[in-house]
């Protein structure tokens, strides 16, 4: 009687070495066995979604060059600053006005004003006194005197104006002269946002300007407008100057390609001029930046006598 409890002990002591052994075997003749699959047959995380959920698309430095491309193409429909040659008159325009806000909040309309533009197949025009053009290099490209192309008769007749600043101010004298929370846009029922995700814009404002006045963060609304759905594809995957299509057509844009969209034409545009970048190496040499692990830097105005908050609505 005293045996079996000894013998079963020791059965089951080889019973679980030998199925650690052969799990170690099998899980070794797994590895093995993969590592011979070829390459491209693996299913790599990093490119699942490229190759299996979408595929035969670009790849994403490809998406990259062919959007600024498209960007420098679709600007470039507008005379060169300088000459002074009208413009087709079938050519919309999007006409980025600067809001008494800081850089912050300006570098947020001003991104939104590019993808603003693009979605809507328009120009994008930055005035020549706007402080944005003589900091970053790209946008002065952009700058004209809209008084050397058009008539101040058209202008006023032609343009529809997109009033969106949201500022609060403790002080209220600057309130009362600060443009706070305003918009023209006629809409019956939602908010702003709803209206500028969901509405064609240029269905519903037809007019040749539409005035863009913000220091809010547009992008991800109207890149999630499923009007211009399309246009942003094709952004991705049709060079606009020759009309080659360099993927197959699809229907949806995926997130990566959103937030793709944003960084890619962000660092496009926020290029700091001459002047500006030998003053930041200048402070970086002082600071001695190169021991530490920069993210960024950020510039603030001091021109505002009061403490200002912008809040979302």
């Amino acid at each position: 009687m005293s045996v079996k409890p000894c013998l079963t002990t020791f059965q089951d002591n080889v019973l679980s070495l030998v199925f650690f052994l052969f799990s170690f075997l099998l899980l070794s003749f797994v590895q093995t066995r993969r590592k011979s699959i070829p390459a491209q047959w693996r299913l790599d995380p990093d490119v699942v979604e490229t190759q299996f959920t979408i595929p035969d698309q670009p790849g994403e430095e490809q998406m990259k060059q062919l959007l600024i491309k498209n960007l420098e193409y679709s600007q470039n429909r507008f005379p060169s600053q300088g000459v002074n040659v009208p413009p087709p008159s079938d050519l919309s325009f999007v006409v980025y006005s600067e809001s008494p806000s800081g850089l912050g909040n300006r570098i947020n309309a001003m991104v939104s004003a590019v993808i603003f533009s693009l979605a809507l197949n328009r120009v994008l025009i930055v005035p020549t006194n706007a402080e944005m053009v003589s900091i970053f290099d790209p946008i002065s490209k952009w700058s004209i005197n809209s008084g050397s192309y058009f008539s101040m008769e058209e202008l006023e007749r032609e343009t529809f104006k997109i009033d969106f600043v949201c500022c609060y101010t403790v002080d209220e004298a600057l309130w009362k002269t600060t443009p706070h929370h305003v918009h023209n846009l006629n809409f019956t029922q939602g908010t702003f946002w709803d209206h500028l995700a969901c509405g064609d814009f240029n269905k519903l404002y037809p007019q040749r300007f539409l005035s863009m006045l913000t220091n809010q963060y547009l992008a991800p609304s109207i890149l999630s407008n499923q009007h211009y759905e399309k246009r942003f594809l094709d952004l991705l995957q049709v060079d606009f100057s020759s009309g080659e299509r360099l993927s197959n057509p699809r229907t949806r844009l995926t997130h990566k390609e959103e937030n793709l969209i944003v960084t890619t034409i962000a660092e496009h545009i926020l290029k700091l001029n001459d002047f500006f970048q030998k003053q930041v190496d200048l402070w970086k040499k002082r600071l001695e930046f190169d021991k530490y692990i920069t993210i960024g830097l950020q510039i603030r105005t001091n021109y505002l006598h009061t403490p200002v908050l912008c809040v979302d609505t």
